[in-house]
């Protein structure tokens, strides 16, 4: 059976040091002159169009642009993460890629809350990328539950494959993406690899809970 594998990023797929939220105040202290915007917000299961707007509104800007803020903090951000220590894919994730891109009827996919210049970024830096040819991104959506909805739509086009419910899971690390994934009513892989601890994201009663993607074997018998 076609299964389809949706990850977030953050927290799931890599530890970005907090790269994103510096690259966002850098860029919104360049384009629109306020310090530090971003570094008190709660970035945690959000997605960047929401982030950006509830700063945007909160400094009064009335001459934003997301296009040219979203550039902006692209080229930010790659820079920051090339001079900060530690930005490094969680511990499991590349042989899990490596495992299950190479299997049959399995197929990989994104729906994160990094805008996708960010998200792009994010994953070309620490060379997994090439993993995902399709996915739904944090300007494309308005929330997360959205956002798994456009990832599964873009993935049908994408592969040409019409993915049953009960074969696509949803891998996260915070009590949000194991929301989307209900609402969609597909299966939760809730991973304790970022913010939340193992018993927080029980608590939310994933499909499937996880303290990381270490032990392959594990994880091939939630597929089987």
């Amino acid at each position: 059976m076609n299964k389809l594998l949706i990850w977030d990023i953050d927290g799931t797929i890599l530890d970005c040091k907090g790269c994103g939220r510096k690259a966002l105040s850098h860029a919104f202290k360049e384009l629109y002159g306020h310090e530090n915007a971003f570094s008190d917000v709660d970035l945690t299961g959000k997605i960047d169009i929401e982030v950006i707007e509830e700063i945007v509104n909160k400094y009064g800007v009335q001459n934003f642009n997301n296009h040219e803020f979203t550039k902006e903090y692209g080229e930010i951000l790659k820079r920051i993460m090339e001079i900060t220590e530690g930005v490094k894919l969680i511990d499991g994730v590349e042989n899990f890629l490596r495992k299950y891109s190479n299997e049959k009827y399995y197929y990989l996919s994104i729906a994160t809350g990094n805008c996708k210049v960010g998200a792009k970024g994010k994953l070309t830096h620490c060379d997994v990328n090439h993993y995902f040819k399709t996915g739904a991104y944090g300007d494309e959506a308005r929330n997360r539950k959205e956002l798994v909805s456009v990832a599964i739509e873009n993935a049908k086009r994408y592969y040409q494959v019409d993915f049953l419910k009960e074969n696509i899971y949803y891998l996260g690390d915070t009590p949000k993406d194991i929301e989307a994934a209900k609402f969609n009513e597909v299966k939760s892989i809730a991973l304790s690899t970022g913010f939340y601890s193992y018993d927080v994201l029980n608590e939310h009663e994933p499909d499937y809970l996880l303290t990381d993607l270490r032990d392959l074997k594990i994880v091939d018998r939630i597929f089987k």
